[in-house]
């Protein structure tokens, strides 16, 4: 299974909030990381994907 964490600048923001409704939605299991807390990965992430928040990411395979 999968370890999914939703990357969000301060978690309150409308595209937060839609990303964790459809997540919940959807019924999968996730947690919410500030961007500020894990600054050597958003960058990372960033650099593949482009600047954009919320971040949401599966780590791990399943």
């Amino acid at each position: 299974m999968s370890h999914v964490i939703l990357y969000v600048p301060s978690g309150n923001g409308v595209q937060c909030n839609q990303s964790k409704a459809l997540l919940d939605r959807e019924r999968v299991t996730y947690e919410v990381g500030l961007v500020t807390d894990y600054p050597e990965e958003v960058d990372r992430l960033k650099a593949l994907v482009g600047s954009t928040a919320p971040l949401v990411v599966a780590y791990g395979g399943g």
